[in-house]
Parts: C-alpha cells; sequence; structure tokens
C-alpha cells in the first residue's frame, strides 16, 4: 500500500495561524534650516523631535522594523516613533 504524500489540510490537529501587518508611513518632523548644510545631514529641530515623539504616543504605535532614508532627520524621526530604539533602525538603500 503506497503513503498518502503529506498534506497539512489533512491533519486533524491543525494549528490556526494568524497574523497581522500594519504598514505606515510618516514623514519627518520639522527640520532646521542651515543654509549651505548637505540636505542629508540636516537634523529635526527641538520641536521637531517633540513632533516625532507626539506621534508616537498619539497612535500607540509598536512595531519591529522601520524603513526609511539615510538623511539624518529621517533616522532621527523613525528612532523618537520607535521609542528612541535608534539602534534598529538603518538607513540601508538596498531593501
Amino acid at each position: 500500500m503506497e503513503k498518502e504524500p503529506f498534506n497539512p489540510e489533512n491533519r486533524e490537529d491543525k494549528e490556526v495561524i494568524t497574523s497581522k501587518i500594519d504598514l505606515r508611513f510618516f514623514r519627518h518632523a520639522e527640520k532646521e534650516s542651515v543654509k549651505g548644510k548637505p540636505d542629508e545631514e540636516i537634523e529635526l529641530t527641538d520641536i521637531g523631535g517633540k513632533q516625532a515623539m507626539k506621534k508616537s504616543k498619539d497612535r500607540d504605535i509598536s512595531q519591529s522594523v522601520v524603513f526609511g532614508s539615510p538623511n539624518k532627520r529621517t533616522q532621527e524621526t523613525a528612532g523618537f516613533v520607535m521609542a528612541g530604539q535608534l539602534d534598529e533602525i538603518t538607513g540601508n538603500e538596498s531593501i
């Protein structure tokens, strides 16, 4: 007698796995205006930092990954939105 190929749909004790993807887009907060400073080095103002923190608090955000540009202000905004977890943020553009 030939054995039937494994099919997980035929299992009686199937494990039900559910997942949710919540995709959000943010624009960086208020940035400094410094003439002659390279665009990628422009940082957030103090107000911009507060605006970014408010985004996180207002929306009860919990996330495991952030994708963004390598610009300094974008990295700062992402860090505030992720509750200061800057070590988990990369500006790697190869994704």
